[in-house]
């Protein structure tokens, strides 16, 4: 946060700079009739995008993004001096923010400092804008997004339709094994049938090459009449040899053999493309479960932090329970999609893109489950079956060092959980909650605090002035003490406000 203030303010003095400079090229006359000068009254509004910041072992991470608006009254006071536009602006405002599932009110107040620069003749200003403030925010919708996650757990969007997927495919490979015979049936057919076109063309052939010149037996007729009928003779049987060959019916057979063979070719390439469709699908389809399991971890791990943020350790752990069982459901389709890459299938890039996700989401698990633990004073866990000293380990992984459990680390996969390490430790968790219902319900209810949070503002921006009665701002906001995950620590927005009253 320190670096980002340090090139905010360096980057806006240097703007200050370059527009007075600008500012000093223009004459008195223009720059006084654009001047604003005197008390105003403010009314705008703006539109924008909350995020998150997260440090992560590979950097910073960005996460939590929402939508938000906003709208403000207020007061401003302005000045113009030989050089630029100075002013302050008090304002109070509402907002509305759409983070992570809840929707989540915003009060404010903010004191701004504005120093704005003509452009030509100063019907254009353009400056900076700094300023403080306090936003109050409330954890009423945050409190019921985490308690209602229930809905998600065990669940893999789109897991029935890999199944689907991969349970078609045996028909699907029948299918194209069929065609592949029956193409090759209507090949050697056709073969067959091309080969006897070619064979009676060439006993055709050889009897015409044999057979007695018909000018010769022509001209002979004249001086031997018997002669002439014996060369006629021949000729006769030759063409009743020919005629029985029966070459026309050998071309029509041929034909029909093309014909069988074109469809036969046709079939066989609709159940290839039939069967190739289905593994890219495979392929597809597991890239966005594994995605949507990603983003399921992720949205379970915000909830399991706010409600370790609200000190609510039974919900946190459930929801850390829940993550933990989200991770195994990626083991199928990881599997599948990797073995169809492996054959050149599908996207490898995305494919690659989702794993890369998964692993990301379950670094952001094993720290919320060493936060959950510290939280718990570190108890000593249920001996699972696979462990070598009872009560301190689960799988042989010490629990006080859950980032080490296997498939968590950074460097593991999901084909490394094993699910008796994770039904172990699903039941501690589980159990643990147990106990902590039961001692509830004997002593008095607990109830999640529903309290506002004041939370100091500061705020970076660039602002140009429209006349004497417009301004649009592009302004970064930063809010200090912000413990809930759910809620954005930062937000970027574009806003319009529109000056009115007072004397120019």
């Amino acid at each position: 946060m320190k670096k980002v203030t340090k090139i905010i303010i360096a980057a806006s003095l240097a703007l200050s700079l370059g527009s007075m400079a600008t500012a000093a090229e223009v004459t008195p006359s223009n720059h006084q009739s654009n001047a604003i000068n005197g008390m105003k009254f403010t009314v705008g509004g703006g539109i924008g995008g909350g995020f998150n910041t997260e440090k992560v072992p590979e950097g910073v991470r960005f996460s939590g993004a929402g939508a938000n608006a906003k709208l403000s009254l207020g007061t401003a006071l302005f000045t113009t001096t030989p050089n630029s536009t100075l002013g302050l602006r008090a304002s109070v405002g509402v907002g509305a923010y759409s983070m992570q599932q809840a929707f989540v009110p915003q009060y404010f107040v903010n004191l701004d400092f504005v120093q704005a620069f003509d452009v030509g003749d100063g019907f254009i200003k353009i400056g900076y804008i700094v300023g403080a403030g306090l936003a109050i925010r409330t954890n009423d919708n945050v409190a019921a997004t985490t308690q209602s996650s229930g809905a998600l757990q065990g669940s893999v969007i789109g897991a029935a339709s890999l199944t689907d997927l991969v349970n078609t495919l045996p028909s699907l490979q029948n299918a194209l094994n069929q065609a592949r015979q029956n193409q090759q049936n209507a090949q050697n057919a056709f073969n067959s049938a091309q080969n006897n076109v070619t064979n009676i063309q060439s006993q055709i052939d050889a009897l015409n090459r044999n057979a007695p010149r018909r000018d010769l037996w022509n001209s002979s007729c004249a001086t031997s009449i018997g002669g002439c009928y014996a060369g006629f003779s021949q000729l006769d049987r030759i063409d009743k040899q020919i005629k029985d060959l029966n070459l026309p019916g050998a071309q029509d057979a041929k034909n029909r053999a093309q014909n069988a063979l074109n469809q036969a070719n046709q079939a066989l390439n609709q159940a290839q493309a039939a069967f190739n469709g289905n593994r890219n699908a495979q392929v597809s389809q597991a890239t966005s479960d594994i995605n949507n399991i990603a983003n399921q971890i992720n949205s379970l791990v915000g909830q399991a932090s706010s409600a370790l943020s609200l000190n609510n350790l039974a919900q946190a752990s459930s929801n850390l329970a829940q993550a933990v069982r989200a991770v195994n459901n990626a083991n199928d389709p990881r599997n599948i999609g990797q073995s169809l890459v492996n054959q050149g299938v599908g996207d490898r890039n995305a494919f690659n893109q989702s794993l890369t996700n998964l692993q990301n989401a379950q670094t952001s698990l094993a720290n919320i489950s060493q936060r959950i633990v510290d939280a718990q004073n570190r108890p000593t866990p249920p001996a699972s079956g696979n462990t070598g000293t009872a009560g301190t380990s689960i799988g042989g992984n010490n629990l006080n060092g859950l980032g080490g459990l296997s498939g968590f680390g950074n460097n593991a996969t999901n084909s490394d959980i094993s699910p008796l390490d994770l039904a172990t430790l699903i039941a501690y968790l589980n159990s643990r909650n147990n106990r902590r219902i039961e001692a509830a319900s004997t002593t008095k209810p607990s109830f999640i605090p529903s309290t506002a949070s004041v939370l100091p503002t500061i705020k970076f921006g660039l602002i140009a002035f429209i006349g004497q009665n417009q301004s649009v701002s592009l302004e970064y906001q930063y809010y200090f003490r912000n413990s809930t995950n759910a809620l954005a620590s930062s937000d970027i927005t574009l806003n319009y406000t529109y000056y009115f009253g007072g004397n120019n």
